[in-house]
């Protein structure tokens, strides 16, 4: 959980299917760090690419997609163009922690928060 995340809308996924499903593994899989005595460190993540990571880091990870995507979804709202959003930089305070070997905006895929691509 280093970087933002791939979502491949051409086989039906959307960022709120990326939420929804980090929902699920906090709520449903992810055991809290409580009341262990000798490990307080909880369950552990182990992505496919990138270190061991925390619940701790899942939770910050799911917050960092859903309030890029809410910023999205609120330039797109107020009738903002495609360049418009990227020169607003939706995912300001988070490149630097996310943003490492990824794309940037203007190589993304024009999609919208909701799934379907923009035109």
């Amino acid at each position: 959980m280093t970087r933002f995340p791939v979502i491949d809308i051409h086989h039906g996924g959307s960022i709120q299917g990326e939420i929804d499903a980090l929902n699920r593994l906090i709520n449903e899989f992810v055991i809290p760090p409580v009341p262990a005595v000798d490990d307080t460190s909880g369950t552990k993540v182990v992505p496919v690419r990138g270190p061991l990571s925390s619940q701790a880091d899942l939770v910050t990870y799911r917050d960092m997609v859903t309030v890029v995507r809410d910023r999205i979804r609120d330039a797109i709202n107020h009738g903002k163009s495609l360049r418009q959003i990227q020169a607003s930089n939706p995912i300001q305070g988070y490149d630097s922690r996310f943003g490492a070997q990824t794309r940037t905006t203007a190589q993304r895929p024009r999609t919208r928060p909701d799934g379907p691509q923009c035109a």
